[in-house]
């Protein structure tokens, strides 16, 4: 492993508000968005950071109402995310409790790292093991969210 590599890279979980943020200064010239974004491209890169994206990036994504800076921001978290995501927070709840059980009953047993957490792509993020995406009750825009995200970033 090389020496500038870490063991285990650092998760950079990044709110929509940065998202959007960064996708209109590196729009508009602004050199601290362009040189943030570049960072982070060349850390994930190289392995020592990853940038998940999470349930809520792609309902946020989805609510945004200009169509074009959705697909400007969906490329950006594309091209820095490389689809890396965290799981459903249900999930993590899950998982994190499975951990604990076993702990009291083995103090040996492993914890909960981040890599249990981190997968890749929208069926990772929204916990689907059929990697089929329909509303779970009326007025529900999980479909139709995962689809617009896949659409503008150009991955199913």
């Amino acid at each position: 492993m090389a020496a500038d590599r870490p063991a285990r890279p650092a998760m950079v979980y990044l709110d929509m508000n940065i998202w959007v943020a960064m996708s209109r200064g590196s729009l508009h010239g602004d050199i601290r968005w362009k040189e943030a974004r570049v960072g982070l491209e060349r850390a994930v890169a190289t392995g020592r950071v990853v940038v998940p994206l999470s349930v809520a990036h792609y309902l946020e994504l989805w609510h945004r109402r200009d169509e074009q800076s959705r697909e400007q921001v969906g490329a950006l978290m594309r091209d820095i995310s490389s689809y890396a995501t965290i799981t459903s927070p249900y999930a993590v709840r899950r998982k994190e409790v499975r951990a604990s059980i076993s702990r009291l009953a083995d103090s040996s047993a492993r914890r909960l790292a981040t890599e249990d957490l981190i997968g890749d792509g929208a069926a990772h993020a929204f916990n689907s093991l059929t990697q089929i995406f329909r509303p779970l009750a009326a007025g529900d825009e999980f479909g139709a969210a995962v689809s617009v995200v896949c659409d503008c970033a150009g991955r199913a």
